[in-house]
């Protein structure tokens, strides 16, 4: 067992969404969202590869998003953790822009993304990173 995490190594998220009536949808395959929507349907496909996050990286992520309130206690906000966990750990996707041209992979083009996609997207890093499941052997 190695106790250092590999700076190579990578979590990947993928996903299908589409538009519809006005609402992003998602899958986790592209035959489900065809089952949904038809054959014909608009899917896109995104996939997203994140460095795998250090002791450093988490640590890090929480005290950037730890305020202390005029009070003396503290506050965290918990999104703050999420885009910057997304921000700080993508390596590279496949998102092209409305020309059809690869997107370049930046923090400038993730807070540009649409909120609903984005929240999506670092949801599922989150449950790749084990973060949505409680401890259990602690």
């Amino acid at each position: 067992m190695n106790i250092l995490i590999d700076p190579n190594a990578e979590v990947k998220v993928e996903f299908w969404t589409a538009l519809v009536g006005g609402s992003f949808k998602f899958w986790t395959s592209k035959e489900a969202a065809q089952t949904e929507l038809g054959a014909s349907g608009d899917v896109t496909y995104i996939q997203v590869a994140f460095c795998e996050p250090n002791y450093r990286d988490v640590c890090e992520l929480a005290d950037m998003a730890t305020t202390m309130n005029s009070d003396g206690s503290f506050s965290i906000g918990l999104n703050n953790i999420k885009m910057e966990r997304v921000c700080r750990l993508i390596k590279s996707w496949n998102i092209k822009d409305k020309d059809g041209k690869d997107l370049p992979c930046t923090r400038e083009n993730v807070h540009k993304m649409n909120p609903t996609i984005a929240f999506h997207m670092a949801i599922l890093l989150e449950k790749a990173l084990g973060y949505d499941q409680e401890a259990d052997s602690q």
